[in-house]
């Protein structure tokens, strides 16, 4: 069954991979002295999503 409108390319689904996502960001500073200083920053980011495919996965699911 078409799950979007149109005559062509409607049907998608969403993957079953699972979604996850992770992220922060560290930051230092110090002054050791009027004309002294250090700044450092580090920031990680991370994300796994469900793409929506054109079609079913054939690979993963296809009947035997």
């Amino acid at each position: 069954m078409p799950t979007a409108t149109g005559t062509a390319n409607n049907f998608t689904r969403t993957a079953n991979e699972a979604q996850d996502q992770n992220q922060f960001d560290n930051r230092i500073d110090h002054r050791f002295s009027e004309r002294h200083q250090i700044f450092g920053r580090y920031s990680f980011a991370r994300d796994i999503s469900n793409p929506v495919t054109p079609l079913p996965d054939s690979a993963r699911n296809a009947p035997t």
